[in-house]
């Protein structure tokens, strides 16, 4: 058969176009030419063409269709093309399964792979790649572990490609063991082995493991900056990430999309507004903000820095606007309360998806509105919108704002229901959730049921038991986290100090609070200090706790003069108490704290610095909020106060 693979693609379309006689090798150009191209319209001419002509079935040439519309987004094509072939080979599955992973559907490439498995085909190195990624970014260890003991039986353990993929997975993972292990086997390590490492270790928040292996790196490329700048921003070191890109940038290495994504990122945790802009300016003089990736992260940087209107302008500048950004969007508007802005952004949004939701509900559990993330939550479960482990979250954290352990064992039984209870986001937010509704005994259960744990589950559980008074079973717990290889951050030791603090264990805070910087790398926050003071405080050693404060390296802040203040009242130390409250006054304080010291000075008969507290409430604008209850009404929570009239239902519930 002749195949003619020299064409232009305008010959080769003028070729269909005037219906002659078609060969192999024309279809096959165009069909190669249009996966690059990713023009649909063109590969759907062919693939009527082909049809039309009665072009007998070559697997090579549907493979190339089968490509082609996996390139184009087009899955649902691709797979009726899979579907229909006759004969299929390894190449097949492979771009059927690429298609879908690289495309974000993992769960149907692994689906896929089970099916190749029932029909006894042979995965090569490339389709067990391919498995291997789509386990990593789905988090599935237990599925990565089956197909690595595939790959040992199938003896491509070594192999480079598939090695790296390993590592990559089980760091993807935090099983950082399994994939140092693996790192350490491979006789042959390449660019990608060793960035796969770094990454692990980067994303795992083992900061000085990762640079130790970038600085042993026998070449460092752009994806080793970027791993290392990205774990610093993500680990809540922006300092470093910035120090990193600027040494990276004297080096005359150019950065890429991802390197000032990153950046963007640590500038956002860090605040830094004024350095987020300079960024920004750096990156419109290299004209990289037409960027999608760039622009959504420099949305989420004004965003995060309180500038929605920045964000907004950088949003509407956009040429092409992808789910990503308007999410971006939406969640700037949420994340600085501006809910009704959120809302219609989404109902504006081309095809809003569950993330959409997820950030305002999530957003209206963070400031306090659980109410309103219940009532939401509520009505896109009803609109049948397929929920994520992150939906359930976000009601669980409204459920924990309110208090309201029915409405959080609802939630749980969905969860158990759907089968996401293993997952991580939703595993934790549990813990959380019966923690703050007081249910410390669920929230222990519930992280014995996850099958994997990472920091995040193992803090909330310190946590919750720290807050409940169970302070020598969240020092053990915290014991068992070291144990277990998991390295603990900042709200780890906030919760380990809390619990030193409620049990009294004076001579223990004291040890893990030096443990911080000389074992784990972690700089004491002012967080940390107010702790510390409460522990002395509580302990009743004020004047230790009045010494502590006046060496400390940080300014103290209105919470380590309320710890004090708190401790005095009890202690009966009324000089000291004097002290930390008017260095408590220098503060911009809430309500409650005012009402506290004009309580103090009553009991001690100071009326005239009770008349000063009124006056300085009222001149800073300062009010008490009534207090206010929760009432469920067929599955929509009411908030009402004393001699609420706004309540549309009112009447209804203050006959209940």
């Amino acid at each position: 058969m002749k195949q003619t693979y020299h064409f232009t693609l305008k010959n080769a379309l003028e070729t269909l176009k005037r219906s002659i006689e078609v060969d192999y090798g024309t279809y096959s150009f165009l069909l190669q030419k249009n996966s690059k191209m990713k023009d649909i319209q063109i590969g759907q001419y062919v693939h009527s063409h082909i049809i039309k002509t009665g072009f007998k079935q070559y697997v090579i040439l549907w493979n190339h269709l089968l490509n082609m519309y996996a390139k184009c987004n087009r899955l649902i094509d691709a797979r009726q093309v899979f579907d229909k072939m006759s004969t299929r080979n390894v190449v097949s599955w492979t771009a059927m399964m690429a298609g879908y992973a690289q495309n974000g559907y993992g769960d149907k490439a692994l689906d896929l792979f089970h099916q190749m498995q029932y029909d006894n085909i042979e995965p090569d190195k490339f389709i067990l790649s391919i498995i291997i990624k789509v386990c990593a970014e789905l988090a599935d260890l237990e599925e990565g572990e089956r197909v690595h003991c595939r790959i040992v039986v199938t003896g491509l353990e070594l192999n480079v490609v598939v090695g790296s993929a390993l590592v990559d997975m089980y760091g993807k993972c935090g099983s950082l063991d399994y994939a140092r292990k693996m790192f350490d086997k491979m006789s042959e390590r390449n660019v990608v082995s060793w960035n796969a490492m770094i990454a692990g270790y980067a994303r795992n928040g083992y900061l000085d493991e990762a640079w130790k292996l970038f600085c042993l790196m026998p070449e460092v490329d752009i994806v080793s900056w970027s791993a290392m700048i990205a774990g610093y921003a993500q680990n809540g070191n922006g300092e470093e990430a910035l120090k990193l890109f600027s040494q990276m940038r004297s080096l005359g290495i150019t950065e890429d999309e991802f390197i000032l994504a990153s950046i963007l990122r640590a500038c956002a945790k860090l605040g830094n507004l004024n350095h987020g802009k300079e960024v920004h300016g750096h990156i419109i003089r290299i004209a990289f903000d037409f960027d999608v990736t760039v622009s959504t992260a420099i949305i989420d940087m004004y965003g995060k820095c309180g500038c929605v209107r920045d964000a907004r302008q950088v949003f509407d500048r956009m040429t092409i606007q992808d789910v990503f950004s308007w999410n971006a969007m939406i969640a700037s508007y949420a994340q600085n309360e501006q809910f009704e802005m959120a809302l219609k952004l989404v109902h504006q949004m081309p095809e809003p998806d569950i993330v959409s939701w997820n950030v305002i509900i999530a957003a209206y559990a963070l400031h306090g509105q659980g109410d309103q993330a219940w009532d939401l939550f509520y009505r896109i479960r009803n609109e049948s919108m397929k929920l994520d482990e992150f939906s359930f979250a976000g009601a669980l954290g409204a459920c924990g704002c309110l208090a309201h352990i029915d409405c959080g064992k609802q939630v749980h039984a969905l969860i158990t229901k759907t089968a996401v209870g293993s997952r991580l986001v939703a595993g934790n937010a549990l813990i959380n959730m019966y923690g703050k509704c007081g249910s410390i005994e669920d929230a222990h259960k519930a992280f014995c049921e996850m099958s994997k744990r990472n920091m995040i589950s193992w803090t909330a559980i310190i946590v919750g038991c720290a807050q409940h008074g169970q302070g020598k079973e969240a020092l053990q717990l915290f014991e068992q986290m070291i144990q277990a290889g998991i390295k603990p951050n900042e709200i780890t030791f906030i919760g380990v100090l809390t619990a030193c603090s409620h049990a009294g264990l004076v001579d223990e805070g004291i040890s893990y609070f030096n443990s911080m910087s000389r074992k784990h790398g972690i700089t004491p926050r002012v967080d940390h200090y107010t702790c510390m003071v409460d522990l002395f405080a509580r302990a009743g050693f004020l004047v230790m706790a009045k010494e502590f404060i006046d060496k400390m390296p940080v300014e103290p802040d209105a919470a380590v003069w309320g710890a004090l203040l708190g401790a005095c009242r009890i202690h009966g130390n009324i000089e000291l108490l004097r002290h930390a409250a008017e260095c408590l006054l220098e503060f911009e304080l809430d309500a409650g704290t005012y009402v506290l010291l004009s309580n103090i000075y009553a009991a001690e008969g100071r009326w005239d610095d009770v008349a000063r507290l009124r006056k300085l409430m009222k001149d800073r604008g300062v009010k008490k909020q009534p207090g206010c209850s929760w009432i469920e009404v067929k599955n929509i929570m009411h908030s009402f106060v004393v001699g609420d009239s706004l309540e549309p239902i009112n009447a209804e519930i203050y006959q209940m």
